[in-house]
């Protein structure tokens, strides 16, 4: 069932993708995703909210189940990766937009946020939430923040009118595609691995079928951590390959080119629309 629910989805793509490139007014103009800077732009706001959710199921089964915190303070636990976003989006990624080209500003978003998954990755039944699940959130935060903000402003950058509602709905397209699956895929990673280690490491007797369920379960939510950490490195280096924008060059020649004698400022052109 799962195999042919998959198999259909993508003729579907594909079906979608021929039409879109015959009908004269198409829904979804595939010029707005073959453009390197924009499709890599597109790639990389799913692939953050990919890690991001599946993040937070797993860490919220961990804080609550294994460590055994109330909803309310789960809730609370999470604020380093607020804190990480807020300053990864706004004092970095918002000041360093316009200065710097966004191919290794987003490449190293990238890898940080892998490398705040590789550190959420050592979590243990009996862990410590200052020591491993608090800083992996933070660098977490901080790493797929800087993405943010330089993705979403290649994502709307020097569209035409007649494209700037396309453009501006695949950034939440994009964002709800990576939403739904982060979850499922990092789910199923997790599952599986949960079940393995339960298969190979089974309870002796039912004193300890607990301990042993609850080993395997933490497991496989860092098995997904993992595998998110890989996936969100692979997609750094994606990056790197797609997405040449240049915000002083692009902002000057379309200030020579213009004609109009007023020169646009680079913080304009690479900011999000």
């Amino acid at each position: 069932m799962t195999l042919s629910l998959l198999g259909g989805a993508v003729v579907l793509l594909a079906v979608f993708v021929v039409l879109e490139a015959r009908v004269p007014e198409p829904l979804l103009p595939l010029r707005m995703v073959l453009d390197r800077n924009r499709g890599g732009a597109y790639l990389c706001l799913a692939v953050v909210f990919v890690g991001m959710f599946g993040l937070f199921l797993f860490l919220t089964f961990y804080l609550q189940r294994d460590l055994g915190f109330s909803p309310l303070v789960c809730g609370a636990a999470f604020l380093p990766l607020t804190v990480g976003i807020m300053i990864g989006a706004t004092l970095i990624g918002t000041r360093l937009a316009p200065l710097v080209p966004a191919r290794p500003l987003i490449t190293a978003g990238f890898l940080v946020g892998a490398s705040g998954l590789v550190v959420l990755a050592q979590i243990t039944p009996t862990g410590s939430y200052t020591t491993v699940v608090l800083p992996g959130m933070f660098v977490m935060g901080l790493g797929l923040g800087t993405v943010l903000m330089p993705a979403v402003g290649l994502a709307t950058h020097a569209v035409t009118p007649r494209d700037a509602g396309v453009a501006s709905a695949m950034v939440t397209t994009a964002q709800q595609i990576g939403c739904a699956v982060g979850t499922a895929l990092l789910n199923t990673v997790a599952a599986t691995a949960t079940a393995a280690h339960l298969r190979e490491h089974p309870p002796l007797d039912p004193a300890t079928a607990l301990t042993a369920t609850a080993r395997a379960t933490v497991h496989g939510y860092s098995t997904a951590m993992w595998c998110a950490a890989g996936i969100l490195a692979v997609v750094g280096v994606a990056a790197a390959a797609l997405i040449d924008h240049r915000p002083r060059t692009t902002a000057v020649r379309s200030a020579d080119e213009g004609g109009d004698g007023h020169r646009r400022t680079p913080v304009r052109e690479a900011g999000p629309s």
